[in-house]
């Protein structure tokens, strides 16, 4: 039902575009060195596809749905082979520079403390 593109009325069917994943062990080597993942563990694993798990990428073959499957078990999280994944990756893939020019930087307070609360009610009746 959810797949049928043919809708009533002025009604249009909306597709979401699928993450592709890293279905070789060429490409998950690629994809983990992008993100600067040091470590890469190729091997027959329970989890299949392109993966990692503290700081460590591991590639499992497996069939395409094996090595697609987005929820994998404990704390590994899928490697996918776009730039889309904003979870493990920062908004432009490119890593956030040091700063410059340190000079202006104060470890003072910037603000006074906050003034202590007003009460809504009167309070010498």
């Amino acid at each position: 039902e959810m797949s049928k593109t043919d809708l009533p009325g002025m009604q249009e069917r909306i597709w979401c575009k699928e993450k592709p994943a890293c279905l070789t062990q060429d490409q998950c080597d690629a994809k983990r060195q992008e993100r600067g993942i040091e470590s890469f563990t190729p091997g027959d694993f329970p989890s299949k596809g392109c993966f990692s798990k503290f700081d460590k990428a591991f590639f499992s073959p497996g069939t395409e749905e094996e090595m697609s499957k987005p929820a994998l078990s404990g704390i590994q999280k899928r490697i996918w082979c776009d730039d889309t994944d904003v979870a493990s990756s920062n908004i432009d893939g490119v890593p956030t520079a040091l700063p410059t020019d340190v000079s202006s930087v104060s470890s003072k307070p910037t603000a006074l403390p906050t003034a202590a609360p007003i009460t809504a009610f009167p309070t010498d009746m």
